[in-house]
């Protein structure tokens, strides 16, 4: 996921595309040799030309100073979109801190129902219990008056 905010430029690409201009500033374009090497192939390169060695040094010197200017103008630039972009970022993560509470607190109230249900039900199970007990007691109450009333006829 690319973390620059939208138009920033990055160095790399600058110093690509700068490198793509001055061919004889671009090590990557003389071969994978060590710097020394460069520096003799640059150096070579103004032999050929026919110019003197000091007039290609301060040549390459100006166009490395360029490069490093813009380089440090794009870092720079990159920097401000950054800190720019920092307080949106923050804002996004504080809203996103908030919903999450938010559904935290729902989720709290739907568990807080969960047991008052859980709760009710027990306490339906045990008024149904207590009814169907009621009524066996109600049947044991009525057979013992019919019992009753069955001895009070044998005995008269």
């Amino acid at each position: 996921k690319n973390i620059l905010p939208v138009g920033c430029r990055t160095a790399r690409t600058r110093i690509a595309a700068q490198a793509g201009r001055h061919a004889s500033l671009n090590p990557k374009m003389v071969g994978e040799e060590d710097a020394a090497a460069w520096v003799n192939a640059v150096l070579a390169e103004a032999a050929a030309d026919g110019g003197t060695v000091d007039s290609r040094i301060a040549s390459v010197s100006l166009k490395l100073q360029t490069m490093s200017a813009d380089l440090h103008a794009d870092v720079d630039a990159d920097m401000r979109a950054l800190l720019a972009a920092a307080p949106r970022a923050v804002g996004e993560i504080e809203d996103l801190q908030a919903a999450l509470q938010r559904v935290q607190d729902e989720l709290a109230a739907v568990d807080a129902r969960v047991a008052r249900a859980v709760r009710n039900a027990t306490e339906a199970a045990t008024l149904e219990e207590l009814d169907r007990l009621r009524e066996h007691l109600e049947a044991v109450g009525a057979t013992l008056v019919e019992a009753a009333s069955w001895q009070a006829a044998s005995r008269a």
